[in-house]
């Protein structure tokens, strides 16, 4: 696109040469005080700012911030507004922080309208942002203490890189209604020209002359005193001379509106710290349509400060919005060469109404391109030639020569999914079809029942396996629930856990000393009575293989998960199914009875998460379920339930994929399907074996003290001789 748009910039500049002159026409006859000596300095070039720059950010507070060459403005919260045009750059003290906005409906009801600010948005994004234009969106929803109803006010801010104009649409879908009185919509900016109070005035379109703002008081302007100035704009601006800043409101007068009937009530009006800290012009707009109104930052003139603002209105608001543009090519669909291998087409490829040419094209493998942008092929072989090529799948081919051009590329071969990972990676004439893609899931059912998922490995589903226990209820869960024990007539023992029979239940006491064959060691702190038998420890049971044959050993683990004190002691109590033999238990055995055995693990040193291994052997086929329960003991002596787990191997014989024969020699000895080293001939392998402690040989002593007493009195006698 050739446009203009920086024809709005050079307008400005213009206005600013042809303003310079002026002054200095005043200056030179005398009329041209210290202020407008000071205004036209700046205006020859110390100050001055270029036009173009345009930047929008969203800060670490989320507040959404522009600026160009005329503000730095916090949009959305913030109490800053700085106006840079004039003299120098001044903060407008914006007051409570937002940019302001209120419906009223009837006579006289300003003070029950519903009422908001529009930093109580519920959506605020940046939806345009380009070089020359910044757009807000802002959705707030209105409301009013006196009913629960809201009113929705869409409003869109756009901000121009070489103006200080801004552009604000609205939209209110759904207006109040109060019989005959119209609803009104009031954008308010409480803000001070200048930031100061000092030397601040206010015109009107249609007004005879300037007026001194009110900053203590407060006015408003009727529809017969709003006079357009052209293409039914109207206008209001604010203006401080000493800072040289201006700030306008700019209006269609007929989407403009009454607020109410009341004739104390027009269609603009201006006002000093009355409802707040801060000076404020109004328009009051329509809302029963979508409209348009402009805010216009300016730099005042000398001799007539408002002045600039009839310049925007009388030059066109439309040419800052949207600069005229010219077509860089006629017309629309014509082409022409970009270079020898791509071409270009006319046509309107942006957002506005002008033709440009497109991006180039590419005319394509062998073509060129010629006269008025045509694409034409160029032999690049003779009939009957051939040449090596990929194909489409990846896979190499030939293509042939057809008519002076090579076909497309064509080949015998597959793209085949060799390690069935879902990406075909090989080139073959066959291929072989992956059941599933590497790392695939799908549902299944365990052998226990309970719904799983299965990975596939090679191509294959494996086997569904699962962590979740079926439990009596028909349900799988991880853990199930113990069942609630049978009424009791007498005190149980578990193993060496004591259970107490009180009101036909069993209560869980834990290890107390003398029952259930438990007796407290006298250099071991006492466990503390066990007041609540809730479950404290979760363990897991697993076995080292899934299927192990008759009369070959396997292992039982068991781990703690979830132990949240430091563990001292744990006593396991294993009950085994009949058929099944312990090669070696847990750790030191308490106690050995009804099938059922106890061992002592010490758990100090964070032993408590190793895992703990039992080796066993069944002597039979069939399915073996194992039980553990227990109790852990703290630091402190405090006892831990041990959430009592079940699991079931299944033993297979011989025929099934079973144990093989082993035979160990002396000193070794069989242990499952391995040996091992038995020194001392004790069945009990070395590297499981404990030393006893050395004992005192006191016959040894004795017979040294009686030899020593014989050579004491033969040494005696040969002093005497």
């Amino acid at each position: 696109m050739k446009n203009t748009k920086t024809n709005a910039a050079n307008a400005r500049i213009a206005a600013k040469n042809g303003q310079i002159k002026e002054e200095i026409k005043n200056l030179i006859l005398g009329k041209l005080g210290v202020i407008g000596i000071i205004g036209l300095l700046f205006m020859a070039g110390i100050g001055t700012v270029s036009a173009g720059s345009l930047n929008v950010w969203t800060d670490a507070q989320n507040h959404i911030w522009v600026e160009n060459d005329f503000l730095k403005w916090d949009v959305t919260h913030g109490d800053s507004m700085i106006v840079k045009t004039g003299v120098s750059s001044k903060n407008w003290r914006l007051w409570n922080d937002y940019f302001w906005a209120n419906i009223g409906v009837g006579k006289v009801d300003y003070y029950k309208s519903r009422v908001s600010s529009l930093n109580n948005f519920t959506v605020a994004e940046i939806i345009e942002n380009n070089e020359q234009t910044v757009t807000i969106y802002l959705q707030s929803n209105l409301s009013w203490s006196q009913t629960p109803d809201t009113v929705l006010v869409n409003t869109y801010l756009t901000f121009y890189a070489n103006s200080g104009l801004v552009k604000l649409s609205y939209d209110v879908p759904n207006p109040p209604n109060n019989g005959n009185n119209p609803p009104s919509l009031l954008y308010n900016l409480f803000i001070t020209p200048g930031g100061d109070k000092q030397n601040d005035f206010y015109y009107y379109s249609g007004s005879s002359a300037e007026h001194n703002f009110p900053h203590t008081s407060w006015s408003s302007f009727s529809a017969s005193k709003l006079v357009p100035v052209k293409d039914d704009y109207i206008y209001i601006t604010e203006y401080d001379k000493s800072a040289s800043q201006g700030f306008a409101l700019v209006s269609k007068k007929i989407q403009t509106q009454d607020f109410v009937t009341d004739i104390n009530y027009g269609r603009a009006s201006v006002g000093g710290e009355i409802y707040g800290s801060g000076d404020s012009i109004q328009i009051h707009m329509d809302p029963s349509i979508k409209g348009t109104m402009y805010l216009y930052f300016y730099e005042t003139n000398p001799t007539v400060a408002y002045k600039p603002v009839e310049d925007l209105i009388m030059g066109g608001i439309e040419n800052i919005i949207n600069p005229p543009c010219t077509n860089e090519c006629s017309p629309s669909g014509t082409k022409s060469c970009n270079d020898s291998t791509h071409y270009k087409t006319c046509g309107d490829y942006d957002s506005d109404d002008c033709l440009e040419w497109s991006n180039k094209v590419s005319c394509g493998s062998g073509k060129v391109c010629e006269g008025n942008g045509n694409c034409v092929s160029v032999p690049v072989c003779e009939s009957g030639q051939t040449q090596n090529c990929i194909a489409s799948n990846g896979c190499s081919g030939i293509k042939s020569c057809v008519n002076g051009q090579f076909g497309d590329c064509t080949t015998n071969l597959q793209k085949c999914d060799t390690n069935c990972d879902g990406t075909p990676e090989t080139c073959q004439e066959t291929c072989e079809l992956c059941i599933c893609t590497n790392g695939q899931t799908q549902s299944c059912t365990a052998p226990n029942g309970c719904e799983e998922s299965q990975t596939c490995v090679n191509g294959q589903f494996g086997d569904c396996t699962t962590n979740l226990q079926k439990c009596d209820d028909g349900t799988c869960k991880e853990t199930c629930p113990e069942p609630e024990p049978p009424g009791c007539t007498a005190d149980d023992c578990i193993g060496i856990t004591y259970f107490q029979c009180k009101n036909g239940k069993l209560l869980n006491k834990g290890l107390v000393d003398g029952k259930c064959g438990y007796t407290h060691e006298p250099n071991e702190p006492e466990p503390l009575p066990m007041e609540d038998a809730s479950v404290d420890v979760t363990m897991h049971i697993t076995f080292d293989r899934t299927k192990p044959g008759v009369d070959e050993s396997f292992e039982l683990r068991a781990n703690f998960v979830n132990m949240d004190f430091k563990p001292r002691k744990a006593y396991l109590t294993v009950f085994l199914p009949s058929g099944v033999d312990i090669l070696e238990g847990f750790g030191k055995v308490k106690s050995m009875a009804g099938g059922a055995a106890t061992y002592e693990l010490n758990l100090d040193g964070g032993a408590g998460m190793n895992t703990h291994t039992m080796r066993l052997k069944a002597n039979e086929e069939g399915k073996k379920a194992m039980q553990i329960s227990g109790i852990v003991i703290d630091e402190n002596g405090g006892q831990h339930v041990i959430q009592q787990k079940s699991e079931t191997i299944t033993v297979v014989g011989e025929t099934q994929g079973g144990g093989t024969e082993i035979t160990c020699n002396p000193p070794y000895i069989q242990v499952g399907n391995e040996c091992c080293v038995d020194s001392n001939y004790n069945k009990i392998c070395d590297r499981d074996d404990t030393p006893d402690e050395p004992k005192t040989n006191w016959l040894i002593y004795i017979i040294a003290g009686i030899g020593a007493l014989i050579i004491l009195l033969l040494i005696a006698v040969l002093v005497k001789r």
